[in-house]
């Protein structure tokens, strides 16, 4: 492994899941937001790709107490889309935060009104936003979480997925947050799920990121109360076949290394080896990802998900 990155890790001591790290633009827009400067923060958002404009919405909306300054803006010019929006995604994230993350027993009933108090807040600006600019991805982005959190059922999610990938198409966020939606933790099925994942990954162009949403659903079989254990479904051959053909139309395709969103399925794709036990296959997306990963995946299997992933790492360097 080149010398630099392994200065890298042991530098950061684990892996570098932080977008602002691995992405200077999304890393300017962090310090524009800090710096109440909304003007650069338009500015990087006007400069970043598809994929990193939904990280600057989603880190600007994770900023607590930033709701009055997206309130201010709105209120100087109530047609910015960027402004409105991220202060959608900020209610969607008040909303959870009122929720709980635990299962809807565990909610109290005033934590569920503002739950749905702030969703509806959300969907209203966002209602706006997408009459006024209908091909503004990020808002369609965010209305996937508020479809999600008010029940309307995956066939408005299905549509809405589907508004945003008429100017985005193959985005990968969208897509990410479209398979949890399909999953039967929230009111979709196995077979959606999988029939989803597989219609993203063939439909985008060889050696793109996004059959790496194969391995995510595979990751979500593997800690899902119906499965008995991660050794069942791992030992099936239609997993491992498809674990392999998803790798060949996206980390082991030679068009791969000129796409973009290249750490998403190099880390998900380190893990899933990794959990396969093909440490050479492992060894290779590790030695590629360097010092950077996605937290998404490696947190199921641990509450340090730095901790697995360098356990893992470890294992494939010595093995492979």
């Amino acid at each position: 492994m080149n010398v630099s990155i392994l200065a890298a890790m042991d530098r950061y001591r684990g892996p570098i899941f932080d977008e602002a790290v691995q992405i200077p633009v999304v890393g300017r827009a962090d310090a524009a937001l800090s710096a109440n400067d909304w003007a650069s923060l338009q500015a990087a958002f006007a400069e970043a790709t598809m994929q990193s404009r939904h990280s600057i919405v989603r880190r600007a909306g994770s900023m607590k107490g930033s709701e009055d300054f997206y309130r201010g803006i709105l209120e100087s010019n109530p047609r910015d889309l960027l402004a409105a929006t991220v202060l959608a995604d900020r209610y969607v994230r008040m909303a959870w935060e009122a929720r709980g993350r635990g299962s809807f027993n565990t909610v109290s009933p005033q934590g569920y009104a503002t739950f749905q108090g702030y969703l509806r807040t959300a969907e209203q600006i966002l209602i706006g936003v997408c009459a006024q600019q209908p091909q503004f991805a990020p808002a369609w982005a965010v209305r996937l979480f508020t479809a999600t959190g008010l029940s309307l059922g995956t066939a408005e999610i299905l549509r809405r997925y589907q508004r945003l990938s008429s100017s985005s198409p193959h985005d990968l966020h969208a897509q990410f947050i479209t398979l949890q939606d399909l999953l039967p933790k929230w009111a979709g099925t196995w077979e959606m799920a999988h029939d989803f994942v597989w219609e993203c990954a063939n439909a985008a162009p060889a050696g793109s990121p996004n059959a790496a949403l194969v391995v995510m659903y595979y990751l979500e079989r593997l800690i899902s109360d119906d499965v008995s254990g991660v050794e069942e479904v791992l030992r099936d051959p239609q997993v491992r076949h498809e674990i392999a053909a998803a790798a060949q139309r996206s980390v082991k395709n030679p068009a791969f290394d000129a796409k973009a969103d290249k750490v998403f399925a190099l880390s998900l794709f380190a893990l899933i080896f990794s959990l396969l036990e093909d440490w050479p296959s492992a060894k290779d997306c590790f030695t590629r990802l360097g010092p950077y990963a996605v937290e998404a995946g490696w947190e199921y299997f641990g509450e340090d998900p730095s901790a697995v992933f360098n356990e893992a790492r470890q294992e494939a360097m010595s093995k492979a």
